[in-house]
């Protein structure tokens, strides 16, 4: 019976990681307690302790079928950039973490958990690959600096929340089973999400890009449907070739910005719901497209050429041409061009604003376009911790909050403390500070109001606190 061990002393680290060259029959030498290769052969834990909080990937290392890997919050995985000792994999010059059994890397607001390239480039180690049969939890997670920042080949079920992507090549591939994805911001990436033969649903991700390739491909079997209407942040997709490319699918409450082509397509799919502003084409459709607006993009709505669409409950208004019928071949009804008023375009704010007509045009009588509170596709900058900073536990109460909100701080260091309350567009409402204090428990608290004095609009905000290079990021919900 293979022996079971939770957590591992440093000894032990090398013997549980086995090291097999793709190449040779001969294995090259133990590696530092800290430097990993080769295969888990026992369930194991990477530390934040001694010999963490720093592990580095030199070689491909993969978990061997029925063996857990957990990563403990606050620890970081740096893989070697461009290059792999062990020279095997998909990517034969690139370290991989290959998955055959299961992966547990489950952060905290507090202490997330950090797979990165040493060199901190782009594209420069290959990827979390996820096989047939395995599975993983990912929570709290940045990964920074892959090929492909998951590839996930499994059909069991994937639940991936609040994770940041950054300079990936691909931020996120799953070919099979049912994926729940939420909270996924991908930062300069040539490809976001893309998504196969699915299940499941996405929402509330923010996908900026490079200026090619795709932000969101999904066909038939995802959910972008919110499943609170009235409170749910909308999808953002911005700086790609083609922004949303749909394949018999039905997508509903996205916003596509500063895309080639915003929405587009590929097979007659449904589109809802939806805002494209700022594109090079807003609308590309074949299939329906409904409760919609287009505005200032360069072709509001066209069909993929000469194939059949509908249009219909939509708004396009201030683009190069609002409507391209190639072949005569869509279907105009309930279609108007008129400004719709949105909130606040200088800061991506495409919600509308109060008044506008468009507010009760929809289908059903209400709305059209994207709905739901405010988030910019920058908002991640507030959520990723400089390098070298230590992490300052933060307790928020109480937390929804009506007004009163006090930050207990304890801190590593002495040091004056600042706390931020930032909006969902990026923009900071609130900055407040302390005198400087000693280590340990300090607490600033925040009256609810914005910089002018007035109550903040309820709804959820960002707060960051930070004390020289230390800092802590988090939520808080402001209820009437």
């Amino acid at each position: 019976m293979r022996r079971q061990v939770s957590r591992i002393a440093l000894p032990a680290l090398v013997l549980l990681l086995s090291a097999q060259p793709a190449s040779s029959d001969v294995d090259p030498p133990p590696p530092p307690t800290n430097k990993l290769y080769g295969f888990v052969n026992s369930n194991t834990t990477l530390t934040l302790a001694a010999p963490g909080p720093v592990y580095y990937v030199v070689g491909d290392l993969i978990i061997n079928p029925g063996v857990t890997l957990t990563v403990e919050p606050g620890v970081t995985v740096r893989f070697a950039a461009n290059r792999d000792t062990l020279g095997g994999g998909d990517y034969p010059g690139l370290t991989e973490l290959r998955v055959r059994g299961h992966l547990v890397a489950q952060g905290t607001v507090a202490d997330s958990i950090r797979f990165l390239s040493t060199n901190d480039g782009f594209a420069e180690w290959g990827q979390i690959r996820v096989e047939a049969g395995a599975d993983l939890v990912l929570r709290h997670v940045v990964l920074k600096g892959a090929q492909v920042g998951l590839n996930y080949l499994s059909p069991s079920p994937l639940v991936v929340a609040d994770m940041l992507v950054k300079d990936c090549s691909v931020a996120m591939y799953v070919l099979d089973g049912t994926l729940t994805a939420r909270w996924i911001t991908a930062v300069n990436c040539t490809h976001g999400l893309l998504i196969g033969a699915v299940t499941g649903s996405i929402q509330t991700c923010s996908l900026s890009g490079t200026g090619s390739g795709t932000g969101l491909s999904i066909g038939p079997g995802i959910d972008t449907t919110p499943p609170d209407t009235g409170t749910v942040v909308p999808t953002v997709v911005s700086g790609f070739a083609f922004g949303v490319v749909a394949s018999s699918a039905s997508i509903r409450n996205i916003v596509a910005l500063r895309n080639g082509v915003g929405f587009r397509g590929d097979a007659p799919s449904a589109i809802t719901y939806c805002t494209a502003a700022q594109n090079g084409t807003g609308f590309e459709v074949w299939g329906s497209l409904t409760n919609s607006i287009a505005a200032s993009n360069s072709t509001g709505i066209r069909n993929n050429p000469c194939l059949a669409a509908v249009v219909d409950f939509v708004d396009s208004w201030a683009n190069g041409s609002n409507l391209v019928n190639n072949c005569g071949s869509i279907s105009v009804s309930h279609y108007e061009s008129f400004n719709p008023f949105f909130l606040n375009p200088s800061v991506d704010d495409f919600r509308l604003g109060e008044g506008s007509i468009f507010e009760s045009f929809g289908s059903t009588g209400g709305q059209i376009g994207a709905y739901g509170p405010h988030r910019g596709p920058n908002v991640v900058a507030v959520m990723e911790p400089g390098s070298g900073a230590r992490r300052i536990a933060v307790s928020v109460a109480p937390n929804p909050t009506r007004g009163l909100t006090r930050f207990a701080c304890q801190l590593p260091g002495a040091g004056a403390v600042t706390a931020e309350i930032i909006d969902l567009s990026g923009r900071r409402v609130r900055h407040l500070t302390s005198s400087a204090r000693g280590a340990g428990l300090t607490t600033i608290t925040w009256d609810g109001s914005d910089e002018s004095g007035a109550s903040a609009t309820p709804g959820l905000y960002y707060w960051r606190v930070t004390s020289g290079a230390d800092l802590a990021t988090g939520r808080v919900v402001v209820v009437k």
